[in-house]
């Protein structure tokens, strides 16, 4: 995925942190432009809107994976999210 954006060396040195272990310096060669592709970032009240922009046509099938925490811990919350996504 990465060399189709042009980022394949990025790739290899991702790999050779990686086999060695080295979670930590692995972030340091995620740029900002790569977290923009890959990921949707906002507040709760601005997913919604974040993901219908970025997605809308694209797929049909969405899921959350995320960190403890990240994501409202009250259940009322978490559906308000679901649903106002669905809209």
């Amino acid at each position: 995925m990465l060399e189709a954006h042009g980022w394949g060396e990025t790739c290899h040195r991702l790999n050779e942190k990686a086999a060695k272990g080295d979670w930590g310096g692995m972030g340091s060669l995620i740029t900002d432009e790569m977290l923009d592709v890959f990921a949707v970032q906002g507040t709760y009240d601005e997913l919604p809107d974040l993901l219908r922009k970025k997605y809308t046509g694209v797929i049909d099938r969405l899921g959350f994976y995320a960190l403890p925490g990240a994501l409202p811990a009250d259940e009322s919350a978490r559906r308000a999210l679901i649903d106002a996504i669905r809209r």
